[in-house]
């Protein structure tokens, strides 16, 4: 049986080396998969750093978030355009033959604003700053400052853990109105998203209950994440038809399906929790 530092060392040396991989196609910036890997290898590090933080010395693990977070926004830039891009082309296939115009408008809009956002990422993957990043994303695979916590048996420390994220997660439902506003839904996502990865890194010692929980937070997370996507697509298309006369009724159509897209995810993401909630291992 490992111990915790074992099984965190590792997570921590799974991001570190998707990020590693990712690198190079991410600094060229004409793939998106690229793009989108990095970014999640970084928000996976810096969730792992936030649910284990008992575990590592104290000050260790917090200014290496903040540059998790700095370099992950910075990816996020380029990836959102990408994931909005992708929304119209396939909602745009549903359109009148006299609306082209309008979505090529569009579609030029958003290539400009990820070719910006690209030139600032380029910059910030080339920077000293991102340069140390990297040296201590690397030292936090091979050699995390480890509180002496860590050194208990990985069940008995990690559960407890993996717990707190599930009733932080679990009270953030509960708090949340019949028809909640759209940010508190994005808040749910991201705490599913927390309680997926922490599930996910404990899983190896914690057995098979586990990795199936963060498989049903997965859908979770995937319906919320729909709903935000269609959330964001209405308000850039609003200000896309206000600043540009040839994409406007193009842009409102696609809003309207956004606005339906949207509405879709609202009324499944509760049926997906009762099923989370059903299925909770005893940790």
């Amino acid at each position: 049986m490992a111990d915790a530092a074992t099984v965190v060392r590792n997570a921590f040396a799974a991001s570190a080396e998707r990020l590693q991989r990712h690198d190079a196609a991410a600094r060229a910036g004409d793939d998106p998969e690229a793009i989108h890997q990095a970014r999640v290898a970084t928000r996976r590090l810096r969730s792992d750093l936030r649910t284990f933080r008992t575990l590592l010395a104290e000050g260790w693990a917090g200014p290496l978030r903040d540059e998790l977070g700095w370099i992950a926004d910075s990816l996020g830039q380029v990836r959102d355009p990408d994931v909005l891009a992708a929304r119209i082309e396939s909602a745009a296939q549903g359109l009148d033959a006299r609306e082209d115009d309008g979505v090529a408008a569009l579609m030029h809009r958003l290539d400009e604003q990820r070719s910006a956002a690209h030139e600032r990422l380029a910059l910030d993957l080339r920077s000293d700053r991102y340069a140390a990043l990297v040296t201590r994303v690397g030292a936090a695979a091979a050699e995390p400052a480890f509180a002496p916590a860590a050194t208990g048996d990985a069940p008995a420390v990690l559960a407890p853990l993996v717990r707190k994220e599930w009733d932080a997660l679990r009270k953030e439902v509960r708090r949340l109105a019949d028809e909640p506003p759209d940010a508190a839904l994005h808040e749910v996502r991201i705490g599913a998203k927390r309680v997926r990865y922490a599930c996910e890194a404990v899983a190896p010692e914690l057995g098979e209950p586990t990795a199936r929980f963060a498989a049903k937070v997965t859908k979770l997370q995937d319906v919320l994440g729909e709903h935000q996507d269609a959330v964001v697509a209405q308000e850039w298309l609003r200000v896309a038809a206000h600043d540009d006369e040839t994409a406007a009724f193009a842009a409102g159509q696609l809003a309207s399906h956004a606005r339906t897209a949207a509405g879709a995810a609202r009324d499944q993401w509760r049926d997906t929790w009762k099923a989370i909630v059903k299925a909770v291992p005893e940790w």
